[in-house]
């Protein structure tokens, strides 16, 4: 029989090879028989974000328009912290006992003087279940709900996106 942690792992590895997203990431997880569940996500690139924004003219008339820096520097972070929701939703539809999940998310960048890969965290946050009762999804601002958990994350005015240290 399986214990409970064994479950959990189980389940969550036959979610993620049912979904598809347009979005390219990878998950480490880790669950303990107490339903506390440790999850490393390793961050779409920002190059997977479009670049154009639809924009509607005067006329009537849709025209596509290029992002600022700052524009997509925002939908990437609004992306990356929606992606942290999508899976910790979906993580406490698994079972009732899974009370916490501490998720964090890096990237990979090159070291600028050896080239080699370095892993960068650029957030970390610890989900409670019952922050995410009663919650409607559609029309939610994605980072007030993030910031309403304890989390660690570093966002400056053009919304570059810090490495900070992990819980």
């Amino acid at each position: 029989m399986l214990g409970k942690a064994d479950f959990i792992e189980n389940e969550i590895g036959k979610w993620l090879s049912s979904i598809e997203l347009p979005i390219a990431f990878d998950l480490q997880y880790q669950s303990d028989d107490s339903g506390n569940i440790n999850v490393d996500i390793k961050l779409p690139d920002i190059a997977d974000i479009p670049k154009e924004k639809a924009t509607q003219l005067a006329s009537g008339q849709v025209k596509r328009k290029a992002k600022t820096q700052k524009e997509l520097k925002y939908d990437y972070m609004c992306c990356i912290l929606g992606l942290s929701a999508f899976v910790a939703s979906n993580i406490f539809g698994i079972s009732p006992i899974i009370d916490e999940i501490i998720m964090s998310g890096y990237k990979l960048d090159r070291d600028k003087k050896t080239g080699e890969k370095i892993v960068n965290y650029v957030y970390s946050v610890k989900f409670l279940r019952n922050g995410f009762l009663r919650v409607n999804f559609e029309n939610l601002d994605i980072v007030k709900f993030f910031e309403q958990f304890e989390n660690r994350y570093i966002a400056n005015q053009s919304y570059d996106l810090k490495t900070i240290e992990p819980f």
